[in-house]
């Protein structure tokens, strides 16, 4: 769809009931997807690569392109000991093969690792390396890209299959958490609270 500055909605489809329709701003000239950061295939739907209306997005330092914020969370009953090299989050849908991610460690330090593999099935990241310290469960894990910063949400779904994609982009608004694609973490509300009403 072409891109509008200023435009305020009043009316959206079902795709996007996240979104409350009373008014929202879309970020001018849009954002560009790319498609390397986004590692999941719907194996249900041909292998495509579809990012849903609702992902949060985060800008990548040194390209200017966008992907899933990177934000995430520890899921493991007792956390992880210090050589721990698979890692359970409660979502692996923002990382790829080859990120540098923080890991935070028990004692508030953050762990820098490179993830070797992603399974999203069972949400399990390897990293290249073992921890080297304990993890505690519901710890956090970010990316350090640029794109660990939360700051606009995908209007619509877009694919990405066949290389990065143009896309449009809300930079203000309410929102409905619950109606979301996936669970937002804490640090992710945060960066949003100043242009979105988290409802």
């Amino acid at each position: 769809m072409p891109f509008q500055i200023g435009v305020k909605k009043t009316t959206i489809d079902a795709t996007k009931n996240w979104l409350d329709p009373d008014g929202y701003t879309l970020l001018p000239n849009g954002v560009v997807l790319d498609d390397d950061k986004w590692g999941y295939e719907d194996t249900d739907n041909n292998y495509r690569k579809l990012i849903p209306s609702g992902t949060v997005l985060g800008k990548i330092t040194s390209s200017g392109k966008y992907r899933r914020c990177t934000q995430g969370t520890i899921n493991k009953s007792g956390g992880y000991a210090a050589e721990a090299v698979e890692i359970v989050l409660d979502d692996a849908l923002p990382f790829v093969a080859g990120d540098t991610i923080l890991i935070q460690a028990a004692d508030d330090s953050w762990l820098e690792k490179v993830i070797s593999e992603v399974d999203y099935s069972t949400n399990t990241i390897t990293v290249t390396v073992a921890l080297g310290a304990v993890v505690n469960d519901n710890a956090a894990v970010k990316g350090n890209d640029g794109s660990q910063e939360a700051l606009y949400f995908l209007e619509a779904e877009t694919e990405v299959t066949n290389g990065d994609a143009m896309a449009t982009a809300i930079d203000e608004g309410r929102v409905y958490e619950a109606r979301l694609p996936y669970t937002m973490t804490d640090a992710e509300k945060t960066y949003l609270l100043y242009n979105f009403r988290i409802l």
